[in-house]
């Protein structure tokens, strides 16, 4: 072990000259005999020690800039979760109002649909004899307007099932994306 925590070579011997000069001989690692004054070790230990305090606040400054960065990418990843839930909850409520919308209208039309049979069986009852041909021309249509009834509750049906697959779908890709931003907090 050398002066002062360093290290020069092997056999080392500290000898003080005839001025009063402290010196230190050492064999270097290639085998040659060598010498330092005392002085200039001290120099070289402050420089090893700043180099040191550099490295450190070198080390302590990179730290901090990889925090800074983490903690934008967060804000960011946090930032466009948020757009994602704001725009899934647009488009549900966009579905929602379409779907009360389309349920009021089949509603509507059921209800004139009933209107108009009670009418008709009050019809055909009065007119049973002399109008049978009219009546029937107006049974057809109603059995009509029931088929297309049937068909937009069928539609509206689908539909229906069409938002509950697109919300089951935004869910899955909700938890992909937390588990990417956990996956990325997990690299950093």
């Amino acid at each position: 072990m050398g002066y002062a925590g360093l290290t020069f070579g092997t056999n080392q011997k500290f000898v003080t000259d005839k001025d009063g000069v402290d010196w230190l001989y050492y064999t270097d690692e290639g085998g040659k005999r060598m010498r330092r004054r005392k002085d200039s070790l001290k120099q070289i230990r402050d420089k090893e020690e700043e180099e040191k305090e550099a490295e450190r606040r070198k080390k302590l400054a990179e730290e901090e800039e990889e925090k800074a960065r983490r903690a934008k990418a967060k804000e960011e990843a946090d930032q466009e979760f948020k757009k994602l839930e704001e725009e899934k909850n647009r488009l549900k409520k966009e579905r929602e109002d379409e779907q009360l919308q389309h349920e009021k209208e089949l509603e509507e039309q059921r209800r004139k649909a009933e209107e108009m049979r009670k009418h008709l069986e009050e019809e055909r009852q009065k007119l049973a004899t002399q109008q049978q041909e009219q009546l029937e021309r107006a049974n057809q249509e109603y059995q009509k307007q029931m088929e297309l009834l049937e068909q937009q509750r069928k539609a509206l049906e689908q539909q229906r099932k069409d938002i509950e697959a697109e919300k089951e779908r935004q869910k899955r890709a909700e938890e992909d994306r937390r588990q990417e931003l956990a996956l990325e907090e997990e690299r950093f």
